[in-house]
């Protein structure tokens, strides 16, 4: 059973609506506006011995490849996904064990049988931000660069690219009782619950992606009606008695 309302003392509604600045990409949180600059790379077949067939990250503003990098970032849901998320929780939990930090697997590829972006979101619950701000040589270690908020208050997000120059992984770290860790989780459980609301959004992606000239901002803005008006349908349902 859930609370009927989230940390702070915000009823579901004045929450959801507090929130609607940043239902835009549920799948890893980063804004269109935040386009790498010109020269950054752009990815397309992913190397042998990959379990994705295509992998891609953001192209740079105005690029003639935005479009195409829409149709190829877009693919089936591997189970591979889930051992990736284990695997990264593991050695970020070792690495970061004094913090007490709690790692959830969020975004589409948490999602079984819809479509994602071959990118792994963690989500990451320490008791104090401080304790992560202190340890920004662990997460370099880690293959991590540190992005500070990146446009949402009290976060801390990192970003991981393997040796191929394929990002692999969003870290998004929330304090204990942030009002996104809820908005996070609950889109997340409430999708995994009603698999046709899943098929729905999947099919969605589909086909946004389809079009050979659809750009990054046309397939994250066709997505937002159906996020806005799921996420706060998640949020009630989260919160509800019969929620989870």
């Amino acid at each position: 059973n859930r609370p009927h309302s989230s940390p702070g003392g915000l009823t579901t509604v004045e929450f959801a609506d507090q929130l609607k600045h940043h239902w835009l990409d549920h799948e890893h949180l980063e804004e269109t506006s935040r386009l790498p600059p010109f020269g950054a790379p752009t990815f397309g077949d992913a190397p042998p011995g990959s379990p994705h067939k295509t992998v891609t990250t953001w192209t740079y503003r105005g690029a003639t490849q935005e479009a195409n990098s829409v149709v190829k970032s877009v693919v089936d849901h591997s189970p591979q996904w889930k051992f990736d998320f284990e695997r990264e929780a593991a050695a970020l939990r070792d690495a970061l064990r004094s913090t007490g930090i709690v790692f959830h697997h969020i975004g589409s590829t948490s999602i079984e049988g819809i479509l994602a972006k071959p990118i792994i979101d963690l989500l990451g619950v320490v008791r104090d931000l401080g304790e992560i701000d202190t340890r920004s040589a662990v997460f370099e270690q880690l293959g991590y660069e540190a992005m500070g908020e990146y446009g949402i208050e009290g976060r801390r997000y990192f970003r991981k690219i393997n040796d191929c120059g394929i990002r692999t992984h969003h870290l998004h770290i929330f304090v204990n009782g942030s009002p996104h860790i809820d908005r996070h989780l609950a889109f997340r459980d409430y999708l995994r619950a009603h698999s046709e609301r899943a098929a729905e959004y999947s099919d969605l992606k589909a086909r946004l992606a389809a079009s050979d000239k659809v750009s990054w901002d046309d397939y994250v803005k066709g997505k937002a009606p159906f996020i806005r008006a799921t996420e706060q349908d998640a949020l009630k349902w989260y919160r509800s008695p019969s929620g989870r």
